[in-house]
Parts: structure tokens; sequence; C-alpha cells
């Protein structure tokens, strides 16, 4: 897991927020910066109510292709409509992350990277969604999972395609390191190793 270059120790918490809902509450025309932002804050907030003194990092991911949002596929159908869809174009991925404790908001960061997509044939998309590997990704394809060689380029954060900017992540816990216990700086060869006062915890996107 990502985090874990960052942040040794956490507990991933699933939150029980219904994504579906809040997109239909926010309408048909929704902005897709607004609505990954609101899910990350809402995924916080959530498991925040069930862990007193605890840091909580949510998380949302999605891809956005000629304005429309591209989440996760409903079936393996649907994945090869997706991955024809993305073929030979640019896209947006979006990851939103909001750092909170005992419900109050901390941090907050928005990370944009642009990915393109070769031109796929058929036979290579329905071969990558065999795998399975498409069915619980934003857009239909994990960059880490067998899908690097449909991206002929990218710009900005990796880590963000796969799930994660870790850098995003290291300047937003950065300034609790106190409270946290282990945030890595880079160059050293070990842990920097403060007072463990809280526990970091990690939603899954």
């Amino acid at each position: 897991m990502l985090l874990k270059q960052v942040v040794p120790r956490f507990e991933v918490v699933p939150s029980c927020v219904n994504e579906e809902a809040i997109e239909a509450e926010m309408g048909a025309n929704v902005d897709s910066v607004a609505l990954v932002k609101r899910l990350a804050m809402t995924k916080a907030m959530d498991v925040s109510r069930q862990y007193s003194d605890c840091f909580i990092l949510g998380a949302d991911t999605i891809v956005v292709l000629e304005g429309r949002i591209l989440g996760k596929p409903l079936d393996a159908d649907d994945a090869v409509k997706m991955l024809q869809f993305e073929s030979g174009k640019i896209q947006q991925v979006y990851t939103a992350m909001a750092l909170v404790v005992d419900s109050e908001l901390v941090g907050q960061t928005l990370t944009e990277t642009l990915v393109a997509m070769r031109d796929l044939t058929l036979d290579e998309i329905s071969e990558y969604v065999a795998t399975g590997n498409a069915l619980d990704k934003a857009g239909s394809y994990g960059i880490q999972e067998g899908a690097r060689s449909f991206v002929s380029w990218y710009q900005g954060c990796y880590n963000n395609i796969v799930g994660m900017p870790l850098c995003q992540v290291y300047e937003m816990l950065l300034p609790h390191e106190d409270n946290i216990g282990e945030v890595w700086k880079p160059g050293e060869e070990c842990w920097n190793k403060g007072k463990v006062k809280r526990t970091p915890s990690n939603l899954p996107l």
C-alpha cells in the first residue's frame, strides 16, 4: 500500500458514505473538482465520528474525460466500453484528500494529473478486462496493474494515477508529526519518531 511509504503504521477503516447519493444530490452538471473534494471530506468526517483523538485521512479519486466523470465500471461490458471511450484521448485524474481530527478539518489537498492513452485495440481491451483488474478502478484501469502500456505519457504525479499522491500526503501530515508519531523524511535512513498521541487512519479510495 502506497501510504506505508510515508506513514508505516495506520489502520484502514471503510466509511459508510453513499457516494452515488452525494453525486445525485449535486446534480447532473456537477463540477468534478467539487464532487471529489466533497467525497473525500465526507468520508473523513464519517469515520472521524467513530474515532476520537485520531487523525483520519479521507481520499477519493475520479477520472474526467470530455467533461464526463468516469467512476468504477458496473461490470466487464461497461469496463470495455469505458476503455474504448478513453482510447486515444487525454484524461484528467483528480485525487482529493482531507485530514480530519475530531470532526475538524486540519488539512486538505487536490491533485491533478493528465494522462494520455494511446489507441487501444478491442483485443487489448478485452484481454485486460478479463484479468479483473479493471473492475475496481476509476476509469476501468490500473496503471500499476497491467495497464502501464496503455499510457503514452502523463503530466503530473504518477502516484496520483495509482491512487494516492504521496508528496501531498507528506506535506499535509508533516506539521502534525509530533502527534502522528512517525513521518518519513526524504533522505533519512530511518523513520522520524515523535510522541504517538493519535493513531493515523486511512480511508480506501
